[in-house]
């Protein structure tokens, strides 16, 4: 039981960082591609990224 102690007690602190962690990913993710996107001009699917909702850290929580 001293799992579900533990998780309970730091829950928010797993979101919080599993949060951050999307949006870094999905920024450094959108900056690469914004910044590669000359270079893939034969690859339009490299350099579009589908838009993402902002409800995602919500849905995440």
């Amino acid at each position: 039981m001293e799992v579900v102690q533990a998780f309970r007690e730091y829950s928010l602190w797993i979101c919080w960082i599993l949060t951050v962690c999307i949006g870094v990913g999905v920024g450094f993710i959108r900056g690469w591609n914004a910044n590669n996107a000359f270079r893939s001009e034969n690859r339009p699917e490299v350099s579009s990224v589908p838009p993402v909702p902002e409800d995602v850290a919500t849905a995440v929580l």
